[in-house]
């Protein structure tokens, strides 16, 4: 159960989190990446997970 307090720091993104369980594939708010990270070298891997993490 979240805390009055949590669910009021996450309440301005109420309506995209809604639209997000219609329009990913997770409900999350992010996506997958449709290839396979073994295609990537290591720098190339490296620098998505940086930008992901951003």
């Amino acid at each position: 159960m979240f805390t009055k307090q949590v669910q009021d720091h996450f309440k301005f993104a109420y309506e995209q989190l809604y639209q997000n369980l219609y329009t990913t594939f997770t409900g999350l708010p992010c996506d997958f990446i449709y290839k396979s990270m073994r295609d990537d070298t290591a720098g190339e891997r490296q620098a998505v997970h940086e930008e992901l993490w951003e």
